[in-house]
């Protein structure tokens, strides 16, 4: 890791002062805002809980709720289960299809239907799942959280066992914070960048740290939306450090900030010794006293920023060197900005260009775009039943698509009916009776056009919604959306993205363009998304090796045309090295294979000479740097030509820190 200048990037900082109205651009008319008041007031985004059936639902939600608290064992469950899913294909085949508040309540119970037996197994008894049921704010959360049984990313006994631990330890603690609890249900531990500890924190207890301590925090953790409470909920840090951290940094501006308090262990980077926090403690004290690198400080930060309830991870990435480095993200409100957002503009620099950062999905541990929980963020600050309705108009299209032609797509006019009878007999005294006309014909297909229909819906509400870009993509793998519908979703995409979050639509387009046919038409489109992206030369570089690699392929055969995108892509920005190499590595295989090792020689020699030099670093970190890279295969491409004097003197240069240019006649 690097020791870097100590100025913010100021893209960065500009990008996250108009997150707020982005929102609104991305994911939401600007009438719904998701509101979250600044850290003075410690309020947080969210809404009011939401009753199992309210004034306004339809009677199919009213009666199937009524049943639904009226089952007990595994068998009714399921009873109902069939019934529920048989109700949401007629209501999409006989009602309005956009209908999605009734849709959204239905898959609800659909959903309670699965895991309420499922939550009673743990304990042989239906006294959880009755408890869960009575806890709908908690429970409908919960059971959007896990996702559907065929879909989920999550692993369900688990999250309902982590449940079941925080129910028995503090229930009235979990019914208190809905939110809270679901993260801690469904957040998998981060000790990525902390050493293992005996005196971790339990789940139990860090939950009571934020539930029932006397720390003011930043936030009202009764309304932190659950997908950002997530970013709390996966850290293990002893109580002990999390009250001294609140205690130190409790009136601090921007406990962020605290990136900076921590001293740069200068020795371990240039003379490559061990860290001196290395033989003590891995604790927040010992860090603040002996010091670290990049990787250090924002663990330090983001652990700080946790202890005071502030939402906050770390991020990494590659700068222009090619070393790594890390910085802190961390949930933020300014007196500008109606609605939190995600700022990782401390620790990261501009001139080193560390344009895309990495972080950890606190629930499912794997690696996201930066940019992609910038957006989610805001996106979790939405009404909340605009989020549910992009989460079911998704689980709905992805139950048409897998069960066109069976009987679980096929309208059943007659269970409306049935229901209704039910309906009037139980509620005859209170509520009005319905009346349903069998004869009835459907008005909608239940197929493709449906499917896509509701994926389109579900982005129209949150157009950061994962699970529904997901779904396209693998729809559209299987050959189920055509490519010439894309433009419906990437269109979207495109005018509500480009502008502030490119990364984004670059990453939905890099997954959608090698799923095309092969050949020329991925590689023209690759060229034409180019033009997407006149300030980003690192997105430019990739959809260049993209193209490459489609004019390389069997079907285009064009091996020039593929040599010269990955050229241009090594040319085009020598501050991007994930882009020169990988350039590299393609160029390189083409010229051997063509039996062109000379130009293999040349330009690597080129390379090496116009990339600066790093050697004021210890060897085992500069052996991560471009220059370095380059240097070893510039010898190896040397060895391969017969000349191995050449290439033990190149070596020599890189490894003994020389700055002098390669060999002569190199």
């Amino acid at each position: 890791m690097s020791s870097l200048p100590r100025r913010t990037w100021s893209f960065v900082a500009a990008l996250c002062c108009v997150l707020a109205t982005a929102c609104a651009a991305v994911a939401a008319p600007a009438s719904q805002p998701g509101a979250a008041p600044p850290p003075a007031a410690h309020k947080s985004p969210g809404s009011q809980p939401e009753r199992m059936v309210e004034p306004n639902d339809p009677w199919t939600v009213e009666i199937l709720a009524d049943e639904l608290l009226r089952c007990h064992k595994p068998d009714e469950y399921a009873a109902l289960a069939g019934r529920t899913q048989k109700v949401i294909v007629a209501i999409l085949a006989f009602g309005e299809a956009d209908e999605l508040k009734t849709l959204n309540s239905l898959t609800a119970i659909d959903r309670a239907c699965v895991y309420t037996p499922l939550a009673d197994s743990l304990t042989g008894d239906a006294k959880f799942g009755q408890w869960l049921l009575k806890n709908w704010p908690l429970a409908r959360r919960l059971f959007r959280a896990m996702g559907d049984r065929d879909a989920g990313d999550y692993d369900v006994p688990v999250a309902l066992r982590n449940l079941r631990e925080l129910y028995e330890a503090d229930a009235t603690s979990v019914e208190a914070y809905p939110d809270l609890a679901v993260a801690f249900c469904i957040a998998s531990a981060n000790t990525e960048n902390s050493r293992p500890a005996t005196d971790n924190a339990s789940r139990v207890d860090s939950f009571r740290y934020y539930t029932r301590s006397n720390v003011p925090f930043r936030y009202d953790l009764k309304r932190l939306p659950y997908e950002l409470a997530l970013y709390l909920a996966d850290t293990r840090l002893p109580v002990d450090q999390r009250v001294w951290a609140a205690n130190r940094y409790g009136r601090a501006g921007v406990p962020a900030e605290s990136y900076r308090d921590v001293p740069y262990d200068d020795v371990a980077l240039g003379q490559g010794k061990p860290k001196r926090i290395d033989s003590k403690r891995y604790t927040l004290p010992n860090i603040l006293q002996a010091g670290g690198i990049c990787v250090d400080q924002a663990y330090f930060a983001t652990e700080v920023c946790k202890a005071l309830g502030i939402p906050a991870t770390v991020s990494s990435g590659t700068g222009r060197t090619g070393m790594g480095h890390a910085w802190v993200a961390y949930l933020r409100t300014t007196p500008q900005s109606p609605n939190a957002f995600w700022d990782s503009s401390i620790g990261r620099y501009e001139e080193d260009k560390f344009t895309r950062g990495k972080v950890r999905e606190s629930a499912t541990g794997q690696n996201i775009t930066d940019v992609e929980l910038m957006l989610t963020g805001l996106a979790a600050q939405l009404d909340l039943k605009r989020r549910e309705e992009a989460d079911v108009a998704v689980s709905l299209a992805r139950m048409i698509s897998d069960n066109i032609g069976k009987p679980t797509t096929r309208p059943d006019q007659g269970e409306l009916v049935r229901l209704a009878a039910l309906y009037n007999e139980r509620f005859k005294d209170k509520r009005p009776p319905i009346r349903l006309d069998e004869r009835v014909v459907p008005n909608r297909a239940i197929d493709m056009a449906l499917a896509e229909d509701l994926v389109a819906m579900s982005l129209d509400r949150n157009c950061a919604f994962r699970p529904a870009w997901d779904l396209v993509m693998h729809l559209f793998a299987k050959g189920q959306i055509p490519t010439e519908h894309l433009n419906r979703f990437f269109g979207t995409l495109i005018a509500r993205t480009i502008n502030v979050f490119p990364d984004y639509t670059f990453d939905l387009l890099a997954r959608a363009i090698p799923m095309m046919d092969p050949g020329a038409a991925q590689a023209r489109a690759c060229e034409q998304a180019f033009g997407l992206f006149p300030k980003r030369h690192d997105l430019q570089g990739r959809l260049l090796i993209m193209a490459g690699d489609a004019w390389a392929s069997p079907k285009a055969g064009k091996p020039d045309d593929a040599l010269r995108c990955y050229q241009q892509a090594i040319w085009l920005d020598l501050t991007v090295p994930d882009n020169v190499l990988l350039g590299c590595d393609r160029a390189e295989h083409l010229l051997v294979g063509a039996g062109r090792g000379d130009l293999v020689v040349a330009m690597y020699r080129t390379l090496f000479i116009k990339t600066p030099t790093t050697v004021d670093i210890a060897l085992a970190m500069r052996q991560g740097t471009l220059w370095y890279q380059l240097g070893m295969r510039y010898a190896a491409a040397l060895e391969a030509a017969g000349r191995p004097r050449d290439a033990a003197n190149v070596r020599m240069q890189i490894n003994s820190g020389n700055a002098a240019g390669p060999v002569r006649g190199g």
